[in-house]
């Protein structure tokens, strides 16, 4: 299993800030620090306690949709195709980014862009079965709020 975050600001801290450079977790813990390279996110409670998270990869708050997507689904697609189930779980407090990140249909001007991880999915699974003229194809695929 790849665990793997991707840090957004909470809804409540983007409506107050225009652009913060922390990640706000809770009122109680604040991220102080992110090392992509390390897989490392570091969380302070308070002056004297701070907690460390390892991740074997970490997105900062300003990483591109289809470079989450590449590193996350793509080769879980991949296995999909292969014959295998694939799963992508999001977690987090409400208002962090998680509908953004999966479900993103990417409506708008910049929408193609901003398309989360089911959409690009889909794209992708049915792009590549209807270029396979040789097999059949059954997908079934669900998603829960």
């Amino acid at each position: 299993m790849d665990l793997k975050a991707v840090l957004r600001p909470s809804f409540s801290h983007r409506a107050l800030h225009e652009y913060p450079p922390l990640v706000v977790f809770s009122q109680h813990a604040v991220c102080t620090e992110v090392e992509p390279e390390t897989g490392k996110v570091f969380l302070r409670r308070n002056q004297w306690d701070e907690d460390i998270y390892q991740f074997d990869t970490v997105f900062g708050e300003s990483a591109s949709q289809i470079r989450v997507y590449e590193s996350v689904a793509a080769p879980i697609v991949e296995s999909v195709l292969r014959g295998f189930n694939g799963t992508v779980m999001a977690y987090g407090q409400t208002g962090t980014g998680k509908t953004f990140t999966l479900g993103n249909i990417g409506a708008g001007e910049d929408g193609h862009a901003q398309r989360g991880i089911m959409v690009r999915a889909v794209d992708d699974i049915f792009d590549k079965t209807s270029e396979d003229k040789e097999a059949k194809y059954k997908i079934h695929a669900s998603y829960l709020q």
